[in-house]
């Protein structure tokens, strides 16, 4: 099967604690898939693929690579109200990001494909979060911390609504393990 690594990832990952979960998906990604920009990638100038489509390039921008990681988490078990793709305003880069957040702890710890290894916000005062997203709700970030106001469900981003959709379609049936 196309997807044994990507089943035998999440398999293994399923009984490790959160934190070991983050640092396994980090490593897994930054091991497997290239940074490559839209255009390259997917011929468009900004399109947010799906975990499989991400997958089957292996590449794609720091969007695609939060969104294959959120999903890689969520389907190991990890609770998804506690992951949120954000979108910030990074220090020294013209272009805009997108960063994975994890609220395990007060302080959420970061995924950055700019970055080696999980760091708390705290240390990236690089980073200013904007706004985020997980698989049901969006938030905007109050200026000058990394605390969220809830807005309401995530469909408010078009091409987040079509990762979903598609991703929801497809994902009882790529995996040989029942997703919970």
């Amino acid at each position: 099967m196309k997807n044994q690594e990507l089943q035998k990832l999440i398999e293994n990952g399923r009984p490790l604690a959160p934190l070991e979960q983050l640092d396994l998906v980090e490593m897994f990604t930054k091991q497997r898939i290239e940074y490559r920009h839209d255009h390259s990638t997917w011929g468009e100038h900004d399109y947010w693929a799906t975990p499989l489509e991400i997958w089957d390039r292996h590449a794609g921008d720091c969007e695609d690579i939060c969104i294959l990681r959120l999903y890689l988490l969520h389907w190991m078990g990890f609770n998804a109200q506690m992951l949120r793709i954000t979108y910030v305003r990074m220090e020294g880069y013209k272009e805009p990001h997108m960063v994975l957040a994890a609220y395990i702890t007060p302080d959420p710890i970061i995924l950055d494909n700019l970055t080696d290894g999980l760091r708390h916000a705290v240390t990236r005062p690089d980073l200013r979060p904007v706004y985020s997203f997980n698989l049901e709700s969006f938030w905007l970030v109050r200026p000058g911390s990394w605390k969220c106001d809830y807005v309401g469900p995530a469909d408010r981003l078009a091409r987040w609504t079509r990762v979903l959709q598609e991703t929801r379609r497809l994902e009882h049936d790529l995996f040989d393990v029942r997703l919970q």
